[in-house]
Protein backbone atom coordinates (compact mmCIF):
# COMPACT_ATOMS: atom_id res chain seq x y z
CA UNK A 1 0.00 0.00 0.00
CA UNK A 2 2.71 2.46 0.76
CA UNK A 3 4.22 2.13 -2.58
CA UNK A 4 1.28 2.85 -4.41
CA UNK A 5 0.92 5.78 -2.18
CA UNK A 6 4.26 6.70 -3.41
CA UNK A 7 3.75 6.31 -6.71
CA UNK A 8 0.81 8.43 -6.80
CA UNK A 9 2.45 11.18 -4.56
CA UNK A 10 5.25 11.08 -7.42
CA UNK A 11 3.22 11.77 -10.12
CA UNK A 12 1.26 14.59 -9.04
CA UNK A 13 4.40 16.14 -8.29
CA UNK A 14 6.13 15.66 -11.45
CA UNK A 15 2.96 16.57 -13.11
CA UNK A 16 2.57 19.67 -11.28
CA UNK A 17 6.27 20.80 -12.31
CA UNK A 18 5.86 20.12 -15.97
CA UNK A 19 2.60 22.04 -16.43
CA UNK A 20 4.65 25.02 -14.27
CA UNK A 21 7.28 24.81 -16.78
CA UNK A 22 4.90 24.94 -20.12
CA UNK A 23 3.61 28.34 -18.00
CA UNK A 24 6.67 30.27 -18.08
CA UNK A 25 6.45 33.42 -19.89
CA UNK A 26 9.03 33.90 -22.45
CA UNK A 27 11.94 36.38 -21.50
CA UNK A 28 13.73 39.00 -23.20
CA UNK A 29 17.47 38.74 -23.29
CA UNK A 30 19.56 41.77 -23.59
CA UNK A 31 22.56 40.76 -26.10
CA UNK A 32 25.74 42.93 -25.76
CA UNK A 33 26.55 44.04 -29.20
CA UNK A 34 30.67 42.76 -29.60
CA UNK A 35 30.37 43.65 -33.69
CA UNK A 36 28.65 44.36 -36.63
CA UNK A 37 29.39 45.55 -40.18
CA UNK A 38 31.19 43.31 -43.04
CA UNK A 39 33.98 41.64 -44.42
CA UNK A 40 35.85 43.24 -47.33
CA UNK A 41 38.00 40.17 -48.63
CA UNK A 42 35.51 39.04 -51.45
CA UNK A 43 35.04 35.92 -49.72
CA UNK A 44 38.50 34.82 -48.97
CA UNK A 45 37.99 34.68 -45.70
CA UNK A 46 35.99 31.19 -46.27
CA UNK A 47 33.29 31.75 -43.94
CA UNK A 48 29.94 30.95 -45.09
CA UNK A 49 26.26 32.14 -44.55
CA UNK A 50 25.46 30.44 -40.96
CA UNK A 51 24.21 31.44 -37.62
CA UNK A 52 26.06 29.94 -35.16
CA UNK A 53 26.62 29.35 -31.14
CA UNK A 54 30.51 30.51 -30.08
CA UNK A 55 30.97 28.87 -26.34
CA UNK A 56 34.38 28.56 -25.94
CA UNK A 57 38.07 30.50 -26.30
CA UNK A 58 39.22 28.03 -28.89
CA UNK A 59 36.99 28.66 -31.43
CA UNK A 60 36.55 32.60 -30.86
CA UNK A 61 39.97 32.55 -31.36
CA UNK A 62 39.85 30.55 -34.75
CA UNK A 63 37.00 32.55 -35.91
CA UNK A 64 38.96 35.93 -35.28
CA UNK A 65 41.99 34.49 -37.34
CA UNK A 66 39.63 33.62 -40.04
CA UNK A 67 37.57 36.86 -40.14
CA UNK A 68 41.17 38.54 -40.00
CA UNK A 69 42.72 36.70 -43.06
CA UNK A 70 42.33 39.89 -45.43
CA UNK A 71 41.41 42.60 -43.15
CA UNK A 72 42.02 43.55 -39.66
CA UNK A 73 38.53 43.19 -38.72
CA UNK A 74 38.81 42.11 -35.11
CA UNK A 75 40.37 45.70 -34.14
CA UNK A 76 37.03 47.40 -34.08
CA UNK A 77 35.20 44.36 -31.56
CA UNK A 78 34.18 45.98 -28.80
CA UNK A 79 35.55 42.91 -27.12
CA UNK A 80 38.35 40.31 -28.16
CA UNK A 81 38.41 38.64 -24.42
CA UNK A 82 35.45 36.84 -23.57
CA UNK A 83 34.54 34.72 -20.11
CA UNK A 84 32.76 31.72 -21.69
CA UNK A 85 32.32 30.18 -18.25
CA UNK A 86 29.47 33.06 -18.02
CA UNK A 87 29.08 33.83 -21.80
CA UNK A 88 28.56 33.08 -24.94
CA UNK A 89 28.25 34.64 -28.51
CA UNK A 90 25.87 34.27 -30.87
CA UNK A 91 27.28 35.42 -34.61
CA UNK A 92 25.12 35.68 -37.53
CA UNK A 93 26.77 35.61 -41.57
CA UNK A 94 25.25 36.69 -44.16
CA UNK A 95 26.47 35.57 -47.67
CA UNK A 96 29.16 37.08 -49.44
CA UNK A 97 27.14 40.55 -51.77
CA UNK A 98 28.24 41.56 -54.58
CA UNK A 99 27.11 45.10 -53.84
CA UNK A 100 27.56 47.31 -50.30
CA UNK A 101 24.53 48.34 -48.57
CA UNK A 102 23.65 45.09 -47.23
CA UNK A 103 23.27 44.33 -43.43
CA UNK A 104 22.52 41.29 -40.89
CA UNK A 105 21.21 41.58 -37.58
CA UNK A 106 20.02 39.78 -34.35
CA UNK A 107 17.22 41.85 -33.14
CA UNK A 108 15.81 39.64 -30.69
CA UNK A 109 16.57 37.12 -28.13
CA UNK A 110 14.14 35.72 -26.04
CA UNK A 111 14.52 32.39 -23.63
CA UNK A 112 11.78 30.39 -23.51
CA UNK A 113 11.18 26.91 -21.01
CA UNK A 114 13.24 25.18 -23.52
CA UNK A 115 15.35 26.96 -25.72
CA UNK A 116 17.21 30.49 -26.39
CA UNK A 117 15.58 31.69 -29.52
CA UNK A 118 17.30 34.87 -31.76
CA UNK A 119 15.40 36.41 -34.65
CA UNK A 120 18.17 37.39 -37.60
CA UNK A 121 17.24 39.60 -39.88
CA UNK A 122 18.71 40.87 -43.69
CA UNK A 123 18.24 44.15 -45.16
CA UNK A 124 19.19 45.04 -48.26
CA UNK A 125 20.30 48.53 -50.19
CA UNK A 126 18.72 51.67 -50.78
CA UNK A 127 18.33 52.25 -54.58
CA UNK A 128 22.47 53.45 -54.51
CA UNK A 129 24.79 50.60 -53.24
CA UNK A 130 28.59 50.84 -53.55
CA UNK A 131 30.04 48.61 -56.31
CA UNK A 132 32.44 46.07 -53.95
CA UNK A 133 31.99 42.57 -52.82
CA UNK A 134 30.92 42.22 -48.99
CA UNK A 135 29.84 39.58 -46.07
CA UNK A 136 27.73 41.13 -43.44
CA UNK A 137 27.96 40.10 -39.98
CA UNK A 138 26.58 40.32 -36.42
CA UNK A 139 28.32 39.09 -33.72
CA UNK A 140 26.16 39.40 -29.46
CA UNK A 141 26.86 37.97 -26.24
CA UNK A 142 24.56 36.98 -23.85
CA UNK A 143 24.68 34.93 -20.89
CA UNK A 144 25.34 31.32 -20.99
CA UNK A 145 23.22 28.59 -21.03
CA UNK A 146 22.63 25.17 -21.55
CA UNK A 147 19.44 25.38 -23.70
CA UNK A 148 19.92 24.91 -27.06
CA UNK A 149 19.93 28.41 -29.41
CA UNK A 150 16.97 28.42 -32.17
CA UNK A 151 17.87 31.21 -34.77
CA UNK A 152 14.76 32.57 -36.54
Amino acid sequence: MKIIQFLFLFLILTSCSSENDANIPPQAITPTLIASGSLYGSGSENIVQQNIVVSNQADWTALINQMDTVNNTSSSFTELNIDFDNYQLLLAFDQVRPTGGFSIAINNVTETANTIEATVNVTGPGEIATMVITQPFYIVKIPKSTKPVVFL
